[in-house]
């Protein structure tokens, strides 16, 4: 089994090669080369829009000023008395801010494009370790494993980790969507915003029916079942995080009760 089948058949959801790769003692190995390669070429194209930036003649000062106020104005719901004030410290905050972002590289001003270029590599570089891709793959890796133990799934960890990195195949397309988002920004072009934003949409099921895939032939579930063993996991982690925010409530009005109780 070759990497170029391998990928292939991710995407083609080729139930054999899922079921190979089960078997194979690097599973977790194969798997995460899998995410590597297709985070890098990725990152390739999400990190340019940053770079490209760089380079483009920045919005002036005045604009951006003028938006974080409007958009302050829109939604400020307040005492009118209180709307002057707090619009001032908005004006020289972000004019603060705008200052800094305008400060040239302790090199000078000549190796900004160095800079750019340095902070370009370093963005996709790190591509693979984002919450993207290897973040979301160990966490959803580790929810759902156990959510699979409780409906009886034997998979081990490396094999669910292994197989379930195969659902980050469908991302080397994101390439594709940050490219037209790069375009529809320099060029101003609305209507590529909006081919983009269906493009993420696909790719996001794509990817989404590749784990559920992966997770039915690690776990050897039906596909009804690997469905339900994700579910299961959202379950858990929606009422663990219910629990911890009543938890954090009851302790922060514990608190303020206590505190209040000894000014009285």
């Amino acid at each position: 089994m070759n990497f170029s089948e391998l990928f292939v058949s991710a995407l083609t959801l080729k139930t054999q090669t899922f079921v190979a790769l089960r078997e194979r003692s690097d599973v977790f190995l194969r798997g995460f080369v899998v995410l590597l390669c297709a985070s890098l070429v990725a990152g390739l194209f999400i990190a340019l829009d940053g770079t490209v930036r760089e380079f483009l003649p920045p919005p002036s000062k005045e604009a951006i000023i003028r938006q974080a106020v409007g958009n302050f104005q829109n939604s400020y719901n307040g005492p009118p008395e209180l709307q002057p004030v707090i619009e001032s410290y908005i004006r020289e905050g972000v004019s603060m801010v705008y200052e800094l972002f305008g400060l040239p590289p302790r090199a000078g001003e000549g190796a900004r494009p160095v800079a750019a270029v340095l902070n370009y590599i370093g963005n996709v570089l790190a591509t693979p370790f984002s919450w993207t891709f290897a973040g979301w793959m160990l966490f959803a890796g580790l929810l759902f494993q156990f959510s699979s133990r409780l409906l009886g799934g034997r998979a081990s960890i490396n094999q669910m980790l292994g197989l379930t990195a195969l659902a980050a195949a469908p991302q080397i397309f994101a390439s594709l969507t940050s490219l037209l988002n790069l375009i529809a920004t320099v060029g101003n072009a609305p209507l590529l915003s909006g081919v983009n934003g269906v493009l993420g949409f696909v790719l996001a099921i794509w990817s989404a029916v590749v784990y559920v895939k992966a997770t039915s032939v690690a776990q050897n579930f039906s596909l009804a079942r690997s469905v339900g063993a994700i579910a299961l996991g959202i379950g858990i982690l929606i009422g663990v995080m219910i629990i911890a925010v009543v938890f954090f409530a009851v302790v922060v009005g514990g608190v303020v009760g206590a505190v209040v109780g000894q000014a009285r």
